[in-house]
């Protein structure tokens, strides 16, 4: 698992260096405090070569800006201050291995941002970047914040189903939600028999995934995408989002649950007070407290931040004071 991070002139961060990451991370702040960037760091990380597609799915950005992610103008919003001269970096320190990723702004428009590693992985140019080998990626999913079509969810959803408990943990989270699903399938639908994801809720028929609700639409792609892309990193952008304050407990422990199971680390944003207190109690359940809350906050011009264990989560929900920085 990943137990450091240090950010260096990357986007609203100057410098700062959290550790002591547990395998559940809930990110926390105001708006504007990094939150989205801080899984844009983490993402870059796990997969250097990649940062446009993992930009493009935690923000909405507009197609303009995808197709000239290598632009002049968009290499200044990623390093720190606008600043051309300076170089953005991201360094990750796993417990036996450790690795920096560098985001040079080149005068070169066709390589604008170039992603570095220490030799012998590094990357020397655009056209190596996308030659780039399995080693060099950490796999690792994105859930936005921005709900995905169901036509999206395919690959995931199907793979999830595929792997040993996937199904089973995916549906009883489910349930807990919504007692009268029995099944989520994959299943021709329609004239031209096209491929969905259906749901049994009782009817005489099943239905379409997007027709049973947010919340639970919101419930498939999240476990659809930790456990059906056999990722070792999740980055997940408001967790709670779509999903009701009654709901939540159950809701973290299917992520626990998932966490545990298959062995990815999980990194979650949230606005909601909700959200902490359900967290926090559901592993307080646990035989091993493995959550923690990484506050983030801006002084002046700059983002800091510090991760919390246990002890103060327990001692600020229990003295009433608001852990969401």
């Amino acid at each position: 698992m990943l137990t450091q991070i240090d950010f260096q002139s990357f986007r609203g961060f100057r410098r700062l260096t959290l550790e002591g990451f547990p395998r559940v991370n809930l990110v926390v702040g105001k708006n504007n405090s990094g939150k989205t960037s801080f899984l844009e760091g983490l993402a870059v990380l796990a997969n250097p070569g990649g940062a446009p597609e993992q930009f493009k799915q935690l923000r909405q950005m507009e197609q303009s800006l995808v197709m000239h992610f290598q632009s002049i103008q968009y290499a200044t919003w990623v390093v720190h201050d606008e600043s051309l001269g300076r170089v953005a970096s991201v360094s990750g320190h796993w417990k036996d291995a450790m690795r920096h990723v560098r985001l040079v702004p080149k005068k070169n428009a066709d390589d604008v941002i170039l992603p570095e590693l220490p030799a012998p992985e590094r990357l020397q140019s655009s056209n190596a970047r996308k030659q780039q080998t399995a080693e060099l990626v950490i796999p690792s999913c994105v859930v936005a914040a921005q709900q995905r079509s169901p036509d999206d969810l395919l690959g995931s959803f199907g793979a999830a189903m595929r792997r040993r408990n996937g199904e089973e943990l995916l549906e009883s989270r489910l349930r807990a939600v919504d007692p009268r699903i029995r099944k989520v399938r994959i299943a021709p639908s329609g004239p031209h028999r096209q491929i969905e994801i259906v749901v049994d809720i009782g009817l005489s028929r099943l239905v379409p995934l997007s027709q049973v609700g947010q919340g639970i639409y919101r419930l498939v792609e999240v476990f659809s995408e930790i456990i059906g892309t056999e990722a070792k990193i999740a980055f997940v952008d408001e967790i709670e989002s779509g999903i009701h304050h009654t709901c939540l407990s159950d809701v973290w422990r299917g992520i626990a649950e998932a966490a545990s199971e298959f062995e990815v680390q999980i990194f979650a944003t949230t606005h909601s007070h909700e959200c902490i207190e359900a967290a926090h109690a559901v592993f307080a359940e646990r035989d091993t407290y493995d959550f923690g809350i990484i506050q983030l906050f801006r002084e002046a011009d700059d983002i800091q931040g510090r991760v919390l264990q246990q002890e103060k989560i327990a001692a600020a929900i229990a003295g009433d004071i608001d852990l969401r920085a």
